[in-house]
C-alpha cells in the first residue's frame, strides 16, 4: 500500500479516541434524556373494573375478555361449576370508550358464549351470570353493569327508626302499610 493511499485511509489515533468520546457522550445524553422524556408523557391509568361472576351451572368456565371481534381473547380466570368468583379486567383489556365485551367457554364442551357489548364507567360493577344446559350451551348467560346501591338519605326522618323498604312488588289493588 502506497504511503498516499494509507494516509487517506488510516485515521490517526487521536482522531478516533476523540470521535469515540464524543460517540459516547452523545449516547449517554440521549438515554439519559430518554428516560426522562417516557416519563413525562404517562398519564394515569383508568381504575380496573370488577367482574363479578355467577356461574348457576355444572361446567367450570374459563372467563375471557375481547378487545376486538378478531384479535385475541385475554384470559381473566377461571370460575369453577356452581360457585362465584370476582375477576379483575385490566383498563388495557377494554374496548375504547370503557366498553367490556366477554366470552366464556364451558371447559369440556364445544360451546362458547361471547356477551354483547357493555358500557362501564368507573365506579361500576359488572357482574356475568353463567347459566348453562346439561350440554355446556351458555346462550341464557346476561352480563350487565349496576353502581354500588345506596339508599337517599332523608335528613328530616327520625335516624333511629331502621328504613322500611318493600321486599316484594305490591300486588295490583293492594294498598301499602
Amino acid at each position: 500500500m502506497s504511503p498516499a493511499v494509507r494516509d487517506r485511509y488510516i485515521v490517526p489515533m487521536r482522531q478516533r479516541t476523540a470521535a469515540a468520546s464524543v460517540t459516547r457522550a452523545l449516547l449517554i445524553a440521549l438515554l439519559a434524556s430518554g428516560c426522562q422524556w417516557f416519563s413525562r408523557g404517562t398519564t394515569p391509568q383508568a381504575p380496573p373494573v370488577s367482574l363479578v361472576v355467577h356461574n348457576y351451572g355444572f361446567f367450570d368456565v374459563n372467563v375471557f375478555a375481547l378487545q376486538t371481534d378478531a384479535g385475541p381473547a385475554l384470559r381473566l380466570g377461571t370460575v369453577t361449576g356452581l360457585s362465584s368468583a370476582e375477576l379483575t379486567v385490566r383498563s388495557t383489556m377494554l374496548r375504547p370508550g370503557r366498553i367490556l365485551v366477554v366470552q366464556v367457554h364451558a371447559i369440556g364442551t364445544q360451546y362458547t358464549w361471547t356477551s354483547p357489548a357493555v358500557g362501564v364507567n368507573e365506579g361500576e360493577l359488572a357482574r356475568l351470570d353463567v347459566y348453562t344446559d346439561p350440554d355446556g350451551n351458555m346462550s341464557r348467560s346476561t352480563l350487565y353493569t349496576f353502581g354500588e346501591m345506596t339508599l337517599p338519605r332523608d335528613t328530616t326522618a327520625d335516624t333511629t327508626s331502621a328504613a322500611r323498604l318493600p321486599l316484594a312488588p305490591l300486588r295490583p289493588g293492594a294498598r301499602p302499610r
